[in-house]
């Protein structure tokens, strides 16, 4: 008996042992060139948001710098300089997390061609790819940016509707109102509606080179099935949602099956399936991802519970989000009108940095519905599946099918469709 015990208790040691000897350490060292007001880094893995709890800070000491990263898959990871990002202007920088040491020079803002990132063939070929790929695409469209930049000089760049678009948002005080407008903005841009004519003809000549740029990557990725590929692919699937004309998703949905078969335990498989579920359904018409969280007194609810049957306005919102804030102030009286007719709220507090900031939030907004609680980080699954990974909150409006009606929609959005749809007495 005493054998066995030992022979277990071996057994168990050994398995211990070997979950941890999955862990391994990437030093990160370098020096800080010509940038003596930057005193710390922020290092983050990639497609997570700056803000994330999980962000790291580095100092810079005699503008030098040094970090013992622990990790268990080779993944992406991206630094910042912490004024750039407290300023709101930042250039990251990305590397690829190995077992050994990684070095760096990293420049000012403006000279960041000159950064140097030395340690790991994941680096070495991710870098030497990119350089390759920007220096010849950026020979073929500089003298199309040229010619971009003489219109913006000009003031010819824009549209007369986005002139005025602009103008109107110098003078608009209310968050609420900025936050509609730079919608209608980035819309006005994407459509081409926001550009002159002129403008809108060098663009076109520089998603062509895009295209052509962007057909080749495929053709890589097919080639190169490595970690630091599947970081180019889940980029490229997440573009497709904002520049479908360069990035098409059948081609890379279909890679997404190699890497996904190849590295099925890698947390880019798991994340790249989330983006891709909610390319297809997060639109009217989808399905809505359903969760289970707690209360702010730990009950926990099920979301397809607490909407079926009716129509429902799911509010993601951190507690430090003021546009986020502003619409579910102004959800309460359409709240009010239809809650007796098939309609609810459910809120969900996410990304916030203490529970307390939400309880106080509550306390003093005294929202009428439910709210439920997600998890403080910035990259939980929540955010993930509703696309706002790097957004301050969003929220989608669902019919009584449990169908997505509309995504982000405006306080006014939501209430035509329940006047068209719900009978007032």
């Amino acid at each position: 008996m005493k054998i066995k015990i030992y022979l277990f208790i071996l057994g168990i040691s050994l398995l211990i042992s070997a979950c941890t000897q999955k862990e391994n350490t990437c030093i990160i060292t370098g020096k800080v060139i010509n940038r003596p007001q930057s005193t710390e880094l922020r290092l983050t893995k990639s497609f997570v948001d700056f803000r994330s709890q999980s962000a790291i800070q580095i100092p810079i000491k005699d503008s030098s710098f040094y970090y013992e990263l622990h990790f268990k898959d080779i993944e992406a990871y991206t630094l910042v300089f912490d004024d750039e990002f407290i300023q709101g202007a930042m250039r990251p920088i990305t590397f690829f997390a190995t077992d050994g040491t990684i070095n760096m020079e990293l420049y000012p803002m403006n000279e960041y061609k000159k950064n140097i990132i030395s340690g790991g063939k994941e680096n070495s070929d991710f870098i030497e790819y990119q350089k390759n790929k920007m220096d010849e695409m950026g020979e073929l469209t500089k003298p199309i940016q040229d010619s971009m930049r003489i219109l913006q000089a000009n003031d010819n760049y824009n549209s007369q509707e986005m002139k005025d678009l602009l103008e109107r948002l110098k003078n608009t005080e209310k968050q609420e109102d900025k936050f509609k407008m730079y919608t209608e903005i980035n819309e006005m841009y994407q459509s081409g509606e926001g550009l002159s004519i002129a403008a809108r003809k060098l663009n076109a000549q520089y998603d062509s080179i895009s295209k052509l740029f962007q057909d080749r990557e495929v053709e890589y990725l097919r080639n190169n099935v490595t970690i630091p590929s599947y970081y180019m692919l889940i980029q490229a699937i997440i573009y497709t949602k904002d520049f479908p004309k360069i990035f098409e998703l059948e081609p890379l949905r279909n890679l997404q099956k190699v890497f996904s078969s190849k590295f099925k335990n890698h947390s880019y498989t798991e994340y790249s399936n989330e983006i891709l579920w909610r390319i297809a359904n997060l639109k009217p018409g989808g399905e809505f991802f359903d969760f289970t969280l707690p209360d702010t007194i730990g009950t926990e609810h099920t979301l397809s519970k607490e909407i079926s049957g009716k129509f429902a306005f799911i509010d993601i919102w951190a507690p430090w989000c003021g546009p986020c804030i502003a619409k579910s102030r102004e959800m309460k009286p359409i709240y009010d009108t239809y809650k007796d007719k098939g309609f609810t709220v459910v809120g969900v507090a996410s990304k916030y940095e203490e529970f307390e900031n939400v309880l106080n939030l509550l306390k003093k907004d005294k929202y009428p519905w439910i709210t439920l609680v997600d998890k403080p980080e910035l990259d939980s699954r929540i955010n993930e599946h509703y696309g706002i990974e790097m957004a301050g909150g969003g929220c989608v409006l669902v019919d009584n099918s449990g169908k997505i009606v509309l995504v982000n929609p405006t306080v006014e959005d939501v209430q035509k469709v329940l006047e068209t749809n719900l009978t007032v007495n």
